[in-house]
C-alpha cells in the first residue's frame, strides 16, 4: 500500500534544519516499528542487476531526447525563414530532396548538426534492437516488444502488486 507523501515541517513554521528533520525521521521510525505501518512509506530497493537491465532503456530514452532537441533546433531554423521544415530533415533522403530549395548558408547550418542526429539515431537503433531482442515471446495485447520489455524493467517484480489498480498507480 502506497500512503501521499508526507511534509516534514508539520507546524509549517518553514525553518528548515537538518537536524529537526532527522528528528522527525527518527520519531516517524521508531512510530513505525512499534507497529504503526502507516507512518512511513516502506519502499523495494532494486538489486544491481535490475538496475543495470534498466539503465537500457533510461540511457535509450535519454539518446531520443537529446536527438528530439537537435532535430527541433533545426527545425526552428527553417520555420524562422519561412522554409520548408520537414520532421526528420536530417535523414537522407530528406535531406537531399529539401536541400536543393535551401540556401546555401541553411544548408550549412543544417550540416553542423547532421552527424550528431545520424549517429544519435544509430545507437537508438542499437539499443532499440537490443531491448526488443530481450522481450519475452508472449506479450499482452496491444504493448509492443520495446514498451514491454522496459515496463518489465521499470516495475522490477509484478508479484510486488496486489491488483491491476495496484499496478497503474
Amino acid at each position: 500500500m502506497s500512503l501521499p507523501g508526507r511534509k516534514l515541517d508539520e507546524e509549517c513554521s518553514r525553518v528548515k534544519t537538518d537536524p529537526r528533520d532527522a528528528t522527525t525521521l527518527c520519531q516517524r521510525l521508531s512510530r513505525y516499528l512499534e507497529g504503526n505501518t502507516r507512518e512511513l512509506a516502506v519502499i523495494r530497493v532494486p538489486s544491481q542487476a535490475e538496475e543495470q537491465a534498466r539503465h537500457v532503456s533510461r540511457q535509450r530514452t535519454q539518446l531520443v531526447c537529446h536527438r528530439q532537441k537537435l532535430e527541433a533546433q533545426g527545425r526552428s531554423l527553417l520555420i524562422s525563414h519561412a522554409l520548408p521544415a520537414p520532421a526528420h530533415w536530417w535523414k537522407e533522403q530528406t535531406f537531399s530532396r529539401l536541400g536543393q530549395h535551401l540556401p546555401a548558408w541553411v544548408t550549412t547550418r543544417l550540416q553542423m548538426a547532421r552527424p550528431a542526429l545520424l549517429s544519435l539515431q544509430e545507437q537508438i537503433n542499437a539499443l532499440t534492437s537490443e531491448l526488443e531482442a530481450a522481450a519475452s515471446s508472449s506479450l499482452p495485447r496491444g504493448v509492443g516488444k520495446l514498451t514491454s520489455v522496459m515496463l518489465t524493467r521499470e516495475i522490477c517484480d509484478w508479484h510486488r502488486f496486489n491488483n491491476r489498480r495496484a499496478i497503474s498507480s
